[in-house]
Parts: C-alpha cells; sequence; structure tokens
C-alpha cells in the first residue's frame, strides 16, 4: 500500500474490490482451508476490515493452531472472531 500511494502515478492506480477467488487463493495456499463457506466468512469480514491484511491475519492465526489436517469451518470461524477482537 505505501508503494501504491507514494506512487507519483496513485491517482490513476484503480485497486479493486477484494473478490472472494483472492481470498479462496490466499487461504488455500497459506492455510490449506478449501472450503468455499469459510472463503465466504472470511470475505464478509475483510471487506470493512483491512482487506487482504485481515485474511493474512485470520491465516496466520490457522497456522498457530494445533489442528490435524485441514482447518475446519468451525476453526475458521474462530480464527475470525479471535482477530475482531484482536483489532
Amino acid at each position: 500500500m505505501k508503494q501504491l500511494l507514494g506512487n507519483r502515478l496513485a491517482e490513476r492506480i484503480k485497486v479493486g474490490e477484494l473478490r472472494e477467488s483472492d481470498v479462496r487463493k490466499v487461504l488455500t495456499r497459506r492455510a490449506k482451508v478449501e472450503d468455499v463457506r469459510s472463503a465466504q466468512a472470511v470475505l464478509k469480514e475483510a471487506r470493512s476490515r483491512g482487506n487482504l491484511s485481515f485474511v493474512a491475519a485470520v491465516c496466520n492465526r490457522l497456522g498457530q493452531q494445533e489442528l490435524d489436517g485441514a482447518p475446519t469451518h468451525e476453526a475458521v470461524l474462530a480464527a475470525i472472531e479471535a482477530e475482531k477482537a484482536r483489532r
């Protein structure tokens, strides 16, 4: 973001809205979450809480949990709530 705002062409750069596909990619690559419902839940909260920084924070929380295999939808919801409380 700092690079975008400091760019001399910053007023011409259009940053689009966060998409569900973006959230799914990040969740899949960083936290091994492939559940569409989880991606939708994270997206809903991320739009008003920092977009991709919120998604990354949720992934970090999921990475700190001791889980066998991929995180469940309930684990993702718990990580969302924990991050919301922190912010």
